[in-house]
């Protein structure tokens, strides 16, 4: 019954959140000039789906006490992925023309170019831009975004360099370089970004626990019913000859 429809909807919605979640973070990555995706974007459009997918999970715990743990596993999954919501709504974004030795600070993190390349990739020419990624004073990562050629489409893409950790998902974007060094760079910091990420896994996990608990109830559940169906079946039989 509703009971029944309430566990089968969870993986639709807890898919629905992730899928937000995937575009969210893939979007900008794919180099699209002016785009940057910040916790308002997840705030209102994968809040919904993981809190629709919690209380769901929740209810149908408080119905049937063998899914109270998958309960108390969405309920923590939402509460991740809150946490997450709510650091990237403190991010930040800057633009910045950099040449080599110079830097770029966004909410604590620091963007300095060592430089501009030409190479190729995936037998491709490419301009690539070769940054540090600093943390106060400690060297977290070497960066590398490019701007990759496809004269046969008549296009010019950029590829997006990510740096991602618990604390932060640093994205940075090169708009344009030139034969001196120089990088227009674009420098995005989303703050607890991987939490949504862990947050929507765990309510994926406790959908599919409360799934796997509803079917092993069903196939439970089935058999005793047959049983009752037989027994009242023959207790009317046995009334009719009387």
């Amino acid at each position: 019954g509703r009971r029944a429809r309430a566990v089968h909807a969870q993986p639709w919605l807890v898919g629905g959140a992730l899928l937000v979640v995937l575009l969210g973070t893939l979007r900008p990555l794919a180099g699209a000039a002016g785009v940057a995706v910040d916790g308002s974007f997840f705030a209102r459009f994968v809040a919904p789906f993981a809190l629709a997918a919690a209380a769901l999970v929740v209810v149908a715990g408080a119905v049937r006490p063998s899914l109270r743990r998958p309960g108390h596993l969405a309920h923590a999954g939402f509460l991740v992925l809150l946490a997450g919501v709510l650091g990237t709504t403190t991010g930040a974004s800057a633009s910045a023309t950099l040449d080599p030795g110079d830097a770029v600070s966004v909410a604590g993190w620091t963007v300095r170019n060592e430089g501009v390349t030409v190479e190729r990739v995936r037998d491709r020419d490419a301009v690539v831009a070769e940054l540090t990624l600093l943390r106060g004073d400690d060297e977290k990562a070497r960066l590398r975004p490019g701007r990759v050629a496809y004269p046969e489409r008549g296009l010019l893409l950029a590829e997006t360099a990510l740096r991602s950790s618990p604390l932060a998902d640093v994205q940075v974007v090169l708009h344009s370089a030139d034969d001196t060094g120089r990088a227009l760079v674009e420098v995005h910091v989303r703050p607890f970004l991987v939490w949504v990420w862990w947050g929507g896994l765990l309510l994926a996990a406790s959908a599919a626990w409360a799934a796997v608990v509803a079917a092993r109830a069903a196939q439970v559940t089935a058999p005793r019913a047959e049983v009752q169906r037989a027994t009242s079946s023959s207790s009317s039989s046995s009334s009719s000859v009387a």
